[in-house]
């Protein structure tokens, strides 16, 4: 299938989907379980829309994916929740989403529940960023008990 018909498709299945507000008047677009092809132009939409809160669970995100999604996020959209749990992202991925965080000052939830190739590798990044750099990233949910306590407890102070 040619490029420019996948994302015709994926443009299509956007515009189908419902956009909810939350109770804080907030945009919120929920892509658990679709299909990764939607990131792309989900992104587009995102910004076209002003989405707040976006839910990219269980749609097999891997690092390449992740490493499409860092420009946006580096680029401080008005993005506040990014929910990315249950893909199968691994450390490299993750990094580029830390990275391109550093100079965001508009997200604040970041989700990596279930992201069961990620290290404590990853979580020390994550660790440096919110506490010496970002500090408009306050809400982490992760496994806990998948991690070094200390470092798990340094990101969640």
């Amino acid at each position: 299938m040619k490029f420019k018909t996948v994302l015709k498709t994926a443009r299509r299945e956007l515009n189908k989907l419902p956009l909810h507000r939350t109770d804080r008047d907030q945009t919120q677009l929920n892509l658990e379980n679709m299909n990764n092809d939607l990131l792309v132009p989900a992104l587009k939409f995102i910004r076209y829309k002003n989405i707040h809160v976006v839910n990219f669970n269980n749609m097999k995100l891997q690092n390449a994916q992740l490493t499409l999604l860092a420009p946006y996020i580096s680029s401080n959209p008005l993005l506040r929740s990014l929910s990315l749990a249950g893909n199968g992202f691994t450390d490299l991925g993750l990094t580029a989403i830390i990275d391109a965080m550093k100079p965001n000052t508009h997200l604040n939830h970041l989700s990596l529940k279930g992201c069961q190739a990620l290290t404590d590798w990853s979580m020390k990044a994550l660790d440096k960023m919110v506490t010496e750099i970002n500090m408009s990233l306050y809400a982490i949910e992760m496994d806990e008990e998948r991690f070094n306590p200390d470092v798990v407890a340094s990101i969640l102070a």
